[in-house]
């Protein structure tokens, strides 16, 4: 963890096997992925405490009413549980032709949140309500996407692409602008 104001990063204890960390909107804690669990620490004081199972994490957004959603497999849909730990509750269902659903991200609202559904061959980027599970379609991707500024941000045929995105409707309302080409990305439809 590095502050703003500082050039120096520290490192978390017990964390060298984490993978996909993820802030608490109060910045005080971090979730990650790291032997089969899905965990959170205390950034201040490396307090540790075991949120659930999670196999293999696929990313993770923690809402802003304490709710966290996961992938906890490459080849699941999204589920739900408290930040303080529990049972998961799926949040999405995998079509019959869909291998997985990952990289949930909640929107400002704290209601809804987008994330990437794969077949075999593609990726579609959908935005759903988290209550109500009504969903629409985005856009095309086969990589993670991330909602900064009202702009979506994904790669799309190794270019890196921000497009303006209006969150409430969860449409694309310009022309995607290109932020860097050349950008490397895990064929995740073909892993699939």
């Amino acid at each position: 963890v590095r502050p703003i104001e500082s050039l120096v990063a520290t490192e978390l204890p017990n964390t060298s096997d984490a993978s996909f960390p993820f802030w608490s909107p109060d910045s005080r804690h971090i979730a990650y992925f790291a032997n089969g669990r899905l965990t959170r620490i205390d950034v201040d004081s490396g307090a540790q405490a075991d949120i659930c199972a999670a196999e293999l994490g696929e990313g993770g957004t923690w809402g802003l009413n304490g709710t966290i959603l996961f992938a906890p497999t490459n080849q699941s849909a999204i589920f739900r549980v408290a930040a303080s730990g529990g049972a998961p509750e799926s949040v999405t269902a995998l079509a019959p032709t869909e291998v997985a659903h990952n990289w949930p991200t909640f929107l400002p609202d704290g209601r809804k949140f987008i994330y990437t559904a794969y077949t075999r061959d593609a990726g579609t980027v959908r935005l759903r309500e988290v209550e109500s599970g009504v969903e629409v379609r985005v856009t095309e991707a086969t990589s993670r996407v991330m909602a900064v500024a009202g702009h979506l941000l994904f790669v799309r045929n190794g270019q890196l692409l921000a497009q303006p995105f209006d969150a409430s409707s969860g449409r694309l309302t310009g022309d995607a602008g290109l932020i860097a080409d050349f950008v490397q990305v895990a064929e995740v439809a073909a892993d699939r």
